[in-house]
């Protein structure tokens, strides 16, 4: 059974959902772990995931934008 995680920096970010992922706790000194995704840090990861939802919001948006309005 596949679960599905809902990662949320902040109550004020927009959620980024990840299926089929590969998450791994790595010591990065003596005394600090660091969590990554796909081998990337999480906030790296979290960025990228944003930024790709923006762009295909944005080509959504104007997909729709382009059939609105008077055609004569």
């Amino acid at each position: 059974m596949e679960k599905e995680e809902n990662l949320q920096t902040d109550k004020r970010s927009p959620r980024v959902w990840a299926e089929s992922v590969t998450a791994q706790i790595i010591r990065i000194a003596k005394d600090k772990l660091q969590l990554t995704v796909e081998q990337s840090p999480i906030v790296q990861w979290i960025q990228k995931q944003l930024k790709c939802n923006t762009q295909k919001q944005q080509t959504e948006e104007q997909k729709i934008a382009g059939h609105r309005g008077w055609h004569l």
